[in-house]
């Protein structure tokens, strides 16, 4: 009787061992708290030009603002003609805005005017803005207007909005090959309602004795067709919409 009582206490423990052991392997492994996810970076976010600005030294740009600002200051002797010159500055922020939107200095100017067509390409395929608009204008020029045009607007979808008067420039001349005066100051109009403010003086003189208000308003339709277009590029080419208005000189008033 003894021997049986063992036996059954022995299997008992093999039983309960067992049960355990089952329990064990079935319960989920500890987990190991290790902070939170890593975030994923937003394709969408657009990154500062300036990159973090360290220890409180100022941004990289500061240091040549002096310097880009002599690059496109309004000369002295046309002082009396600055509120009115596409390219020129009256101040460093200005000459900031003329750069980071496609404006060329007029060393550029002088530069690019005289380049051969395979160099401008060769920068315009580098993404270079000013490049690419001088590339388009020579091309409009050399008769293949339509390419040129689209050229400029590559350079226009990258945030020129230089670019924008160049085409309005061709599309206004009637010799150009791509006349089409609705839509050269429609590109006016779209460059001011992208931040230039100034773009406004060479799309009154192209309205001056137009039947006007009829035009104006297919002018502005059209602008507005544009600008939407516009848009819908820079959203399929992974473009940031960035909006600044050019800096102006203290009003007078």
């Amino acid at each position: 009787m003894k021997k049986i009582a063992i036996a059954f206490a022995f299997v008992a423990v093999t039983v309960i061992a067992f049960w355990i052991g089952r329990q064990s392997e079935q319960a989920p492994a500890p987990t190991v708290d290790s902070g939170p996810p890593p975030i994923a970076a937003d394709p969408t976010a657009i990154a500062s030009p300036d990159g973090p600005n360290v220890g409180g030294a100022p941004p990289a740009e500061s240091a040549s603002s002096d310097a880009v600002f002599r690059a496109y200051k309004c000369p002295d002797s046309n002082a009396d003609k600055c509120e009115y010159m596409l390219g020129a500055a009256t101040s460093a922020a200005e000459a900031q805005w003329l750069e980071r939107m496609g404006y060329p200095t007029a060393a550029q100017t002088e530069e690019f005017s005289k380049m051969p067509l395979c160099e401008l390409k060769r920068l315009s395929d580098a993404k270079n803005n000013v490049a690419t608009v001088f590339y388009g204008k020579k091309l409009v020029e050399a008769g293949q207007g339509l390419i040129g045009l689209g050229v400029m607007q590559q350079a226009a979808v990258r945030g020129s909005i230089y670019a924008n008067h160049v085409m309005a420039e061709a599309l206004l001349d009637k010799n150009s090959g791509v006349s089409d005066p609705i839509e050269g100051k429609a590109r006016l109009r779209l460059a001011y309602l992208l931040g230039d403010w100034k773009a406004s003086y060479p799309l009154s003189s192209s309205l001056a004795g137009s039947a006007a208000p009829l035009e104006v308003g297919i002018v502005d339709r059209r602008a507005m067709r544009l600008y939407e277009g516009l848009l819908s590029a820079k959203y399929r080419e992974h473009v940031p919409v960035v909006f600044a208005v050019r800096p102006t000189s203290p009003d007078p008033l």
